[in-house]
């Protein structure tokens, strides 16, 4: 397929493909938009409510009782120590991770219904198991962390690269 024809599919037909969705293909559709939209809201909410809780309960894990004063301190300096664009990417990232390693079962429901729908192949589909996929979104969280944990940036440049 030429580049050119995997741009119209993604760009132009990937997105007219919504438009095909009827009957529960559709309620599959919009139930899985207020679980992501529900779960982002909870987890950023959580999030905010909490920060300081959970740096403490970071710290407390990491380090011994005595530095923990100093571990909040070297935290928080950490996190203003970034550059931007990467916290930015690593929360956004982080977001796309929480909604697929939480959601992929209602994720595959609704692909296996709009699949049908559209008659996209006569084959039987045969379907990985839930188990299986449960372990491939843990090796895609694992992926991301280490990708996440090469990152290095320094403020003074305001560069980013891996290490």
């Amino acid at each position: 397929m030429s580049l050119f024809a995997q741009l119209y599919h993604a760009l132009v037909r990937g997105p007219l493909a919504l438009l095909q969705l009827r009957g529960r293909a559709f309620g599959l559709f919009l139930v899985y938009l207020l679980a992501c939209t529900a779960l982002l809201a909870l987890a950023g909410h959580l999030i905010i409510a909490h920060r300081q809780d959970l740096l403490a309960a970071l710290s407390a894990y990491l380090f011994p009782e005595s530095w923990r004063f100093a571990a909040l301190q070297v935290i928080d300096r950490f996190l203003r120590a970034q550059v931007r664009g990467v916290l930015v990417n690593a929360t956004v990232g982080g977001s796309l991770l929480l909604v697929s390693a939480l959601l992929f079962p209602l994720k595959e429901r609704l692909s296996a219904a709009f699949e049908a729908r559209a008659q996209l192949t006569t084959d039987p589909v045969r379907e990985f198991p839930l188990w299986f996929q449960a372990l491939e979104e843990i090796n895609l969280a694992v992926l991301f962390v280490t990708a996440q944990m090469s990152i290095r940036c320094e403020r003074r440049s305001r560069s980013c690269s891996a290490t």
